[in-house]
């Protein structure tokens, strides 16, 4: 018997969480698909769903990434983000955030 989960979608109220439930959905489509091919009659449904879950997972892993690196900032926490936006906006004010992009992408992101 599989123990009564409660989980209510309205605590999930922080971006990271919600990083969280998007890697254990992934974990669990790719074992729907492996449990998929090891139930089918079919040989070519095996290695259809055997396949789909081997490419599935580095596929939905690469998009965590992006996530994680492209939009770092808003995937803080509000304090910190408010802290971040209100630094773009005074680097915005004097035109320093332009110049601090394009030294940041010429030092490859190195300090």
């Amino acid at each position: 018997m599989l123990p009564n989960w409660n989980l209510n979608p309205r605590y999930i109220n922080q971006p990271i969480q919600l990083l969280g439930a998007s890697l254990i959905g992934s974990v669990l489509l790719v074992g729907e698909f492996l449990f998929a091919s090891t139930q089918s009659k079919n040989i070519w449904m095996e290695i259809l769903f055997g396949l789909t879950a081997i490419a599935i997972f580095p596929i939905i892993l690469y998009f965590i990434f992006k996530l994680q690196t492209k939009y770092r900032p808003q995937l803080q926490s509000d304090p910190y983000y408010h802290e971040t936006k209100k630094w773009e906006q005074e680097l915005l004010k004097g035109g320093e955030l332009i110049k601090y992009n394009k030294q940041r992408k010429f030092n490859n992101g190195r300090n």
